[in-house]
């Protein structure tokens, strides 16, 4: 979980270098958010 969705952290948990996380509806992705500016990435929740 990212943020509350589904998603992938690239890279090591403690230092991600990009966190991509899917938007789903009806049981497909409709969505990707990539997000690799590092100070965002150190700011995203992915612990679940």
């Amino acid at each position: 979980m990212v943020n509350g969705s589904v998603g992938a952290i690239v890279g090591d948990p403690p230092r991600p270098i990009a966190v991509v996380a899917f938007t789903v509806a009806n049981d497909r992705i409709v969505g990707i958010d990539l997000v690799a500016n590092p100070p965002s990435v150190r700011r995203l929740d992915t612990d679940g």
